[in-house]
């Protein structure tokens, strides 16, 4: 995705990742974690995808961290960004204490890029879509402390034990591009700027360092 497709903010060298999802030749990249891993305490994610158009017959992952038998909504730890069978983004998390489940209010899964941003903590837990906030989830919550390392962090599918069109969420099909991790959440004011950077939008980012 580059100035052709109106994001004039990642130069036109940039390049994105096809992934295939069913079938025998679907797609996923593993080892997605940082270099201290990705803690259920706190954290965020981002990701550009972009998916075709229309209702699909299973929800598919766009980022996953957890347990590698964990295949959607549980009860292995684990949390997720997908997009439902309608086209609506969605973040899961599930620790064994409180599940969390946010979704956006519109379909995204419409042939266009879209930025999403999940962010979690003791505060809350929210999701944003294209530099606005879509969700959050306020209520206290227990955390077990998990630390997903290594190939339980992924992009395209969820744990190792899942297979194409076998799991509660099936791999997705679709482009992906700017996959980035915090140790923390994100403030609203730092994902409208990171949605403007992708679209050149110099305005917004003037103080971005």
């Amino acid at each position: 995705m580059g100035p052709a497709e109106g994001f004039a903010g990642f130069g036109i060298g940039n390049t994105g990742a096809r992934f295939r999802g069913g079938g025998d030749w679907s797609s996923a990249i593993v080892n997605m974690d940082s270099p201290v891993g990705v803690s259920t305490e706190e954290g965020s994610v981002s990701v550009w995808f972009k998916r075709d158009a229309g209702v699909r017959e299973s929800p598919e992952i766009l980022w996953f961290a957890g347990d590698e038998m964990a295949d959607g909504f549980g009860p292995e730890p684990e949390m997720n960004i997908f997009v439902a069978e309608s086209g609506r983004v969605q973040f899961f998390i599930e620790n064994g204490e409180k599940d969390v489940l946010l979704s956006s209010s519109r379909p995204s899964g419409d042939g266009r890029w879209h930025h999403v941003v999940a962010s979690w903590g003791d505060e809350a837990v929210s999701l944003s879509i294209d530099g606005e906030l879509v969700a959050r989830d306020a209520e206290t919550r227990q955390t077990q402390q998990r630390l997903f390392r290594g190939r339980e962090v992924r992009i395209g599918k969820t744990g190792l034990g899942s297979l194409p069109g076998k799991a509660k969420m099936t791999w997705f099909d679709g482009m992906m591009d700017e996959v980035a991790l915090w140790d923390r959440a994100l403030t609203a004011e730092e994902v409208a700027r990171q949605f403007a950077a992708g679209l050149g939008d110099t305005s917004k980012i003037s103080n971005m360092r």
